[in-house]
């Protein structure tokens, strides 16, 4: 946890389920992202990197994650720059 946890916490606490309980991949996936979106009202708090633990692996996804941001951000800065040229 980090300097915007205190977001984090209070959207977590909003719900109505206890937490930790058994949740499915997508629905987890879907509480993180909702959660980091929360907390980037931080200034500190930067990207998303999201690491899926299952029973038989770990798989980190924060690289394909950064890229595609990165990729999608490098687009809409030359469809700007396009419409002044």
């Amino acid at each position: 946890m980090g300097s915007g946890s205190e977001y984090v916490l209070k959207h977590l606490n909003s719900y109505d389920v206890a937490i930790p309980r058994g949740v499915d991949i997508p629905e987890g996936i879907s509480l993180v992202d909702e959660s980091l979106r929360v907390a980037s009202q931080d200034i500190y708090t930067v990207g998303l990197d999201l690491i899926v633990l299952t029973e038989k692996e770990i798989l980190e996804f924060g690289r394909n994650i950064k890229k595609s941001v990165e990729s999608a951000q490098n687009k809409v800065i030359c469809r700007i720059k396009d419409r002044f040229s």
